[in-house]
């Protein structure tokens, strides 16, 4: 009875083991961005009332036409007698319908930052919201002005009435149009604010610098001109005819290695994607970075991205070498051993050094200069539905976590240099 008893516990700990499996395997999912659904289709008619379609939101009125959202079935089609809209001229605002409810709303508790993507508007609000919510750890700054005079908002998360304490910085969206890339920070900052009294060490121990939308020219026209648009920023050239093709890749126009000379690493073609300016920290939003890694001289800091599944470590330009031992590897693989991914195909994050050639990156610029533990994460999904966004960094949380943890856990030595005033 006893052997029996022992048989059937084992069976029963095998199929419960075994549909975790199965349960966990039904939780991955293919990236597929909001705005290369192609079951979503805007249509302009010159009436208020709707189409006949199942799933069809009105998004936008102009003057003598309305722009209509439809969700199609497989079974429905488009009649030849409505106009469809170009991809040219669609916003990002037409996806996410929920933009201006959440706009007027404002910021009322920690839960508003996980309701849905960001302009910089909102994320101004957000920010200047915490610092007032927590005066004694949340401290907001406007750190410099975008290309087009928009402000490029920062918080500091930690106590200031502790001495020699170490910065770390975490930034996203130097490509305007990867919205994921804030919502990283963003569920930094409402996971250590939610459980802020498990956090204590590390407010006490750290100052954590969160510059959330790094590029605000991209991000707005993403949102309000064409979901073509946002990887730049917000410089306009003479020469370049295309709106789609204006402004800077800031990713590139960093001055370390900028222009290095090496195949596709980065562009002097105005309209590339990849276009890296004509000097080194031209832009102005590269400039208030800069400027806050030479007030800081940050340990450590993460560039969140999409859409990769990797973590990368310094130095991703070619042709230069990496030191040994390769601290920062071994802490890009610690990352990857911790984070979670959501993404089908790559099921796993990794440690890698580069994904392509590259140059002018904000990465390698804070690695060489400063010595800072400099990593960038490529997210697992690029702009999806916005409930699969919260799964998708809740589930990189172990990953910045663990980030953390390493500067109370790992070896170091620690000191301070002091100039003649002090």
């Amino acid at each position: 009875m006893k052997q029996y008893i022992a048989k059937t516990t084992l069976l029963l700990i095998f199929l419960l083991l075994s549909s975790c499996v199965l349960w966990q395997k039904k939780q991955l999912y293919p990236n597929r961005p909001i705005a290369k659904d192609k079951s979503i289709v805007f249509l302009q008619t010159n009436s208020s009332k709707p189409p006949n379609f199942k799933s069809i939101e009105k998004v936008d009125t102009r003057k003598n036409t309305t722009v209509w959202k439809v969700k199609l079935t497989s079974e429905e089609k488009i009649p030849k007698s409505l106009t469809v809209l170009n991809k040219r001229q669609i916003p990002f605002s037409y996806y996410d319908t929920t933009y201006n409810a959440r706009l007027q709303k404002g910021y009322r508790s920690l839960e508003d930052l996980r309701t849905g993507y960001k302009t910089n508007v909102l994320n101004g609000i957000y920010l200047q919201a915490l610092a007032k919510q927590f005066p004694q750890l949340v401290h907001y700054r406007v750190i410099g002005k975008s290309r087009q005079g928009r402000k490029i908002h920062a918080i500091k998360i930690g106590y200031t009435n502790q001495k020699h304490k170490v910065a770390y910085l975490f930034n996203g969206a130097h490509h305007g149009s990867e919205l994921i890339s804030t919502e990283h920070c963003y569920d930094m900052i409402y996971d250590l604010l939610k459980n802020k009294a498990n956090n204590q060490k590390i407010f006490a121990n750290l100052d954590l610098w969160f510059v959330p939308l790094v590029n605000p020219d991209g991000t707005h026209n993403f949102w309000f001109q064409s979901v073509l648009m946002g990887r730049k920023n917000g410089l306009l050239h003479k020469e370049v005819k295309d709106p789609l093709s204006q402004g800077v890749d800031l990713n590139r126009n960093y001055p370390f290695h900028w222009h290095s000379k090496t195949p596709k690493a980065s562009s002097s073609e105005k309209s590339s994607a990849y276009y890296r300016g004509d000097k080194p920290a031209s832009e102005p939003e590269t400039q208030a970075m800069i400027r806050l890694a030479k007030e800081h001289h940050f340990l450590s800091s993460i560039s969140y991205h999409s859409l990769g599944t990797c973590i990368l470590f310094p130095y991703t330009i070619d042709n230069l070498k990496n030191p040994k031992p390769d601290y920062v590897q071994t802490l890009s693989q610690k990352l990857t051993a911790s984070a979670i991914s959501l993404r089908i195909k790559f099921r796993k994050y990794s440690s890698i050094k580069k994904i392509y050639s590259v140059d002018g990156t904000d990465q390698d610029y804070l690695y060489h200069e400063f010595g800072t533990n400099a990593l960038l994460v490529e997210s697992s999904h690029e702009t999806p539905p916005y409930d699969l966004a919260k799964k998708v960094t809740k589930n990189f949380r172990p990953g910045w976590k663990r980030f953390l943890d390493e500067y109370f856990m790992g070896y170091r030595i620690e000191f301070q240099l002091v100039d003649s005033k002090g």
